[in-house]
């Protein structure tokens, strides 16, 4: 029976903590997929942030 705060790794199948970043025994990162979407959101919002301001500073050059 598992323990319900141990998970296995993704790559080794070896018990880990269900809190643990990576796995002790094969350094794979054990990353979760809401941490995933996280960061592609976050890309995501630079990218369309940096688009903003490039079309912004670019109608400023043509209408002052």
């Amino acid at each position: 029976m598992k323990h319900e705060l141990l998970r296995s790794c993704k790559a080794c199948g070896k018990e880990l903590s269900r809190h643990s970043p990576f796995c002790r025994s094969c350094g794979h990162p054990q990353t979760g997929v809401l941490a995933t979407w996280i960061v592609v959101g976050l890309a995501l919002v630079m990218f369309a942030v940096c688009i903003a301001v490039f079309f912004v500073l670019h109608l400023a050059k043509w209408v002052g």
